[in-house]
């Protein structure tokens, strides 16, 4: 009681000569002045600054990404160009017909397999170019022209992709990657019937072609939206100008899609055949307006 006592009389002292919660023994009750200290600290504290400081430094921290972003794309362009240049100066550097059959064949695989790298790595249009270097000793190979198709298609260059799947069925017929890519690419264009075809023959040749099917599927849906309720009769007589004039559908706009792919797709029953013949009367409308 006495202790108790003391320290009362101790507290009253401190607070009584407004020390703040300072003892003469140099201990400060925590409850007392730090409080006022902090309340002080606070409304001098310029809000207004601290968030305009903060604000600057996200603008520098964004400036910054911007920067090295745009430092990494003119790196990149100037990389690209500067490859470009190089292989644009590239001659062959003897002409193929003074070469032996061997010494062809040695070249144009040479250069099939250099495009190919450059195919993988998404070079595509470095792809391009050496599967051209390799036509050039072997204009025969169609397997040369479909891959330099692919390589236009993913570069959505469809009408150089479309002439060298052509160029590819011409050199070999029973090449079903051929017919598949060009069906592929005919959809791409908005060709429905065509892309139908395409794939009809590519099933002719390979009847479990997963991809050839699906692509079918996905052809025929497109071309009964576009023609409504006469597509069957395209399908089923392979004359789409059996079609009256004003009665069709709109056409629709070109597509842009490849995603075909490798997976199970049940087929629908449409008559194969037929879109053969309605391809080969487009096509030649095609022709005759290019």
């Amino acid at each position: 009681a006495a202790a108790a006592a003391r320290y009362d009389a101790e507290e009253r002292k401190s607070v009584g000569s407004g020390t703040g919660g300072a003892r003469a023994d140099g201990w400060q009750d925590p409850r007392k002045g730090s409080f006022k200290a902090y309340y002080d600290k606070w409304d001098s504290f310029d809000v207004d600054a601290e968030l305009d400081r903060i604000e600057a430094e996200e603008r520098r921290a964004k400036e910054l990404i911007r920067d090295e972003e745009a430092a990494r794309r003119k790196r990149e362009e100037e990389r690209v160009a500067a490859r470009r240049k190089q292989l644009a100066s590239l001659k062959l550097r003897v002409e193929p017909r003074d070469m032996s059959e061997t010494e062809r064949t040695y070249h144009a695989r040479r250069e099939k397999e250099k495009g190919n790298e450059y195919f993988r790595s998404n070079e595509l249009e470095d792809a391009v170019l050496y599967y051209g270097r390799s036509l050039a000793f072997d204009p025969g190979s169609a397997i040369v022209y479909a891959n330099r198709a692919l390589a236009y298609s993913k570069l959505k260059k469809y009408a150089k992709a479309e002439e060298d799947c052509t160029s590819a069925i011409e050199r070999d017929a029973s090449y079903v990657k051929a017919w598949v890519r060009r069906a592929s690419v005919r959809f791409s264009r908005g060709r429905y019937v065509e892309a139908i075809a395409d794939n009809d023959e590519a099933l002719r040749l390979d009847a479990g072609n997963k991809v050839a099917a699906k692509q079918r599927k996905e052809a025929v849906t497109k071309l009964r939206e576009v023609e409504g309720m006469h597509a069957e009769t395209v399908l089923e007589s392979g004359d789409r100008s059996a079609v009256k004039p004003g009665s069709r559908g709109t056409r629709l706009a070109i597509a842009e899609d490849d995603s075909s792919t490798d997976d199970d797709s049940d087929t629908e029953e449409v008559p194969i055949g037929g879109a053969a013949r309605a391809a080969a009367a487009v096509d030649a409308v095609y022709r005759s307006g290019s």
